[in-house]
């Protein structure tokens, strides 16, 4: 089960209990924060400590490395290059994207689309293999936009790509992830100045919770 805290959060994906949706996010959190790096790799290096204490050693088939490695087998690297800088144009993005979330889009950048819900806001849903609850989206925000006031059912995280967004919580740049539960409420605004490039991860649909913005619940 997804918690508010960061660190059970990494301690989770280290032990590969997270989704493929959080993994995205996570995995492209780590490329931006040598801290939570150093966090996962001592979570790692305690789990395999731990099986190798408790479990015995299995031989493997003969083949088994060249059998994992022939299915890593994809484009070519200028094909991948190519897909790369058609994604990077269709974000708009001046930073650099993480490599995990950046090789993800590259497998599906024919789905890529962007939606609109509010004016100066707009998002891609990012394709899965999973068809539950879990949703993952790049949302772009416009300089000084305010998502309408709202609450998480489930659990939400959002990686900050470029810019910064801030709410009552704090305020988040580049690298930080802010973790959502369904205690929280809030309202949050993209950077007046430079707006807000994110990765958003829910666990469940938010609900907004304004007067006129509760008619939107059912398209979400």
């Amino acid at each position: 089960m997804l918690t508010q805290n960061k660190e059970t959060i990494l301690m989770e994906y280290a032990a590969g209990a997270l989704g493929p949706e959080c993994d995205l996010l996570i995995a492209a959190y780590l490329t931006l924060s040598p801290e939570a790096r150093d966090f996962v790799a001592t979570c790692e290096d305690i789990g395999g400590a731990l099986i190798e204490h408790i479990c015995d050693p299995e031989n493997l088939s003969s083949g088994c490395l060249e059998a994992v490695l022939s299915k890593l087998d994809g484009c070519t690297n200028d094909e991948c290059n190519e897909i790369e800088a058609c994604i990077v144009s269709c974000l708009r993005s001046e930073e650099p994207l993480p490599l995990p979330l950046l090789h993800h889009l590259a497998h599906h950048e024919k789905t890529l689309k962007w939606k609109h819900l509010f004016r100066g806001m707009e998002w891609l849903e990012i394709a899965t293999d999973t068809k539950g609850q879990t949703s993952a989206k790049i949302i772009r925000c416009d300089p000084g936009f305010v998502l309408p006031h709202h609450r998480h059912q489930g659990i939400e995280i959002t990686l900050v790509l470029e810019g910064a967004m801030e709410d009552h919580t704090g305020r988040y740049v580049r690298g930080d992830i802010a973790v959502m539960d369904s205690e929280i409420s809030h309202e949050p605004m993209a950077d007046r100045q430079t707006g807000c490039l994110c990765l958003t991860v829910n666990t469940q649909p938010m609900r907004f919770t304004g007067l006129f913005t509760r008619l939107l619940n059912p398209f979400l």
